[in-house]
């Protein structure tokens, strides 16, 4: 995840409210950081660590 991917682009759809650090406020605001992209970046991310982890441990569990 780069920053320069991280700027104000497009709205989403469904309206969310999350609290964070003054910290990450501040750097969010220096860096034009937009919260709803970054957000959504985080959260895909996982998902797909999320997934391939699980694809993981079943192939783990069939090596027995």
């Amino acid at each position: 995840m780069e920053i320069k991917d991280m700027k104000k682009k497009q709205r989403r759809k469904v309206a969310m409210s999350i609290r964070t650090t003054q910290e990450i406020s501040k750097w969010m605001k220096e860096n034009d950081v937009s919260p709803t992209t970054l957000f959504h970046e985080a959260a895909t991310e996982l998902m797909e660590k999320t997934k391939q982890s699980k694809k993981k441990g079943k192939q783990d569990n069939g090596k027995k």
